[in-house]
């Protein structure tokens, strides 16, 4: 799935009971973040700056 905001995907994901492991983190060439969702499914999102 392409998204446009990392921020926006971290939201819809708590909305729906995820839970953040790792914030969004800041590298040189992009962002990441770490959640697990309700089944304990854990899954990172990256957004390239």
């Amino acid at each position: 799935m392409i998204i446009d905001s990392i921020d926006v995907a971290i939201l819809k994901a708590k909305n729906n009971l995820a839970l953040v492991v790792r914030e969004k983190m800041e590298f040189d060439d992009f962002f990441l973040a770490y959640l697990v969702d309700p089944t304990g499914l854990g899954f990172g999102l990256i957004q390239n700056k």
